[in-house]
């Protein structure tokens, strides 16, 4: 055992608390339904394990989404681990268990099951090799058959040109004055005079201008984990595979929803030469250069049995989808590495207001007099974009929502009681069986309407409680005045537009 029980990772700054929407259950098995793989069924019994889990934020919602499917989280960081359980507690979620070991002495538990489901995001790329190896041997020893490993990574094809910068930014924190946030200060202010100076290495990475940039966005707990940490392993697909095919797994699917729709992401030239190759791996390989790729979020299973094409038109046909933005917000023009993509209205219209009547199947949309003309391959294609780029959701059976939304209820009443000023907060929905972006304003805004509470009075007394000010075109407002007629007009606006979201969504117990 290593003496200093971080063993290399950065544990004095912790990670960022956030919600990862490629654990869920049903959304492993949707990507793996899409390539034509047989997935464990999220609506049975199921037993679920994430590595590395952070604050809990995604295992919660998860234990509160699948009351029939028991968890097991596993973090080496008290603090968080801490701060999971609390949650867990608050919310009275009996399913799901937080384990504080490390990764060698969980793989030593004795009363551990045999799992369906082993996740692990954020985590290959930033521990060590000896850390990887036990990884290895928990999924070797714990994976059931037919199971699947859901892993993120940071892709070598992308990342490894950024390593010089990386590199200069480690060394420079390592060596200045100060807490993190000033070693970061330092060396980002040392990476923008280089940048200045025309250095070539910056003509040849244009990307890590890009990246640089980038930061002054970043919260400073993704700063140091990335960019400070004595580990850092990027890996290219065809070794991730061959790692993860010691322990019997094969390549399934991504399982980012956006990697699914390459007729947006590619060209016609790129999608001819990708369609020459038949071998998944050396595709996903290929892919991989096309598309610059730096972090990757794959799916792996022990076992792999195909669909019929039957059986899998059937499955697609009954994933129900809602939408999460109104039909007048719609973004038909997308960003993409080409270029602008258009998602012609005259295709999406029809089926933006068939989903705006409520959750809706690929079934429905076929048995739609304004939609069936499209075919049921159009259809899913248009459903897979919409998730993808985040304007609707997969969402859960309608079997089991009253329960659902008792216990959602109890995780955003502890999320109410305890809102974070500074950091991303999630509500939990009932009908995605997902997380839904917030923060502590808004958390606010939405208790205090709901319990009768005048929102303004609740916010700004908050505000004061933690020594803050709002920031209004980037100005800080500094009288009470100033603060409470903001405070009114985000009220206001939040009961125009974000409230019948919510409530749509479950989240919110307000009339519509």
């Amino acid at each position: 055992m290593p003496e200093n029980w971080t063993d290399g990772y950065i544990a004095d700054i912790n990670y960022t608390n956030n919600f990862y929407g490629e654990l869920l259950p049903h959304s492993l098995q949707f990507c793996m339904t899409l390539k034509g793989f047989e997935a464990p069924d999220a609506n049975q019994p199921l037993r679920y394990c994430e590595l590395g889990c952070g604050y809990g934020v995604t295992a919660n919602i998860m234990a509160m989404a699948y009351p029939h499917i028991t968890f097991d989280a596993v973090d080496f960081n008290p603090s968080q681990i801490v701060a999971a359980r609390a949650a867990a507690e608050s919310a009275g979620l009996h399913n799901i268990r937080f384990h504080e070991r490390s990764f060698q002495e969980f793989l030593d538990e004795s009363d551990l099951p045999e799992y369906d489901i082993i996740s692990l995001h954020g985590i290959h790329s930033w521990v060590s090799f000896e850390n990887r190896n036990f990884i290895l041997n928990f999924i070797k020893r714990k994976l059931r058959s037919g199971g699947i490993v859901y892993i993120s990574y940071n892709c070598s094809v992308g990342w490894l040109p950024l390593a010089p910068l990386r590199k200069l930014i480690q060394e420079h924190a390592e060596a200045s004055a100060g807490g993190r946030q000033e070693q970061v200060s330092q060396a980002l202010a040392l990476a923008r005079e280089l940048i200045e100076t025309n250095a070539h290495y910056f003509k040849h990475v244009p990307g890590a201008v890009g990246q640089i940039k980038a930061m002054d966005q970043k919260a400073l707990g993704y700063i140091v984990h990335e960019f400070l940490g004595q580990e850092w392993h990027p890996s290219y697909f065809a070794d991730m595979a061959e790692e993860l095919w010691s322990v019997k797994l094969s390549f399934a699917a991504s399982a980012y929803l956006r990697d699914h729709v390459d007729q947006v992401n590619l060209s016609n030239e790129q999608l001819a030469l990708l369609n020459k190759i038949k071998d998944p791996n050396r595709k996903e390989s290929l892919r991989d250069i096309m598309v610059s790729q730096g972090f990757r979020r794959d799916i792996f299973v022990r076992g792999p049995r195909k669909l019929s094409v039957a059986r899998r038109a059937q499955i697609l046909s009954n994933y129900r989808f809602a939408l999460t933005i109104t039909p007048d917000s719609f973004i038909s023009n997308l960003d993409t590495l080409n270029g602008k993509a258009q998602l012609p209205l005259e295709l999406y219209g029809p089926v933006l207001q068939r989903m705006a009547k409520g959750p809706t199947r690929l079934l429905d949309l076929i048995e739609d007099t304004n939609c069936s003309k499209f075919g049921a391959t159009s259809l899913m294609h248009m459903l897979v974009v919409l998730v993808a780029t985040e304007q609707a959701s997969l969402c859960l059976p309608d079997e089991g929502y009253d329960v659902r939304r008792v216990r959602a209820s109890a995780l955003n009443e502890a999320l109410f009681n305890e809102p974070v000023m500074g950091c991303n907060l999630y509500w939990a929905s009932p009908l995605l069986g997902s997380g839904i972006l917030t923060d502590w304003l808004n958390v606010t805004i939405l208790g205090a309407l709901e319990r009768g509470i005048d929102p303004v009075d609740l916010a700004w007394t908050r505000l004061c409680d933690n020594g803050q000010r709002l920031v209004h075109e980037s100005r800080s407002l500094l009288t009470e005045a100033e603060n409470r007629d903001e405070l009114a007009r985000r009220v206001e606006q939040f009961r125009a537009g974000e409230l019948q979201r919510l409530t749509g969504l479950g989240v919110s117990t307000m009339p519509r």
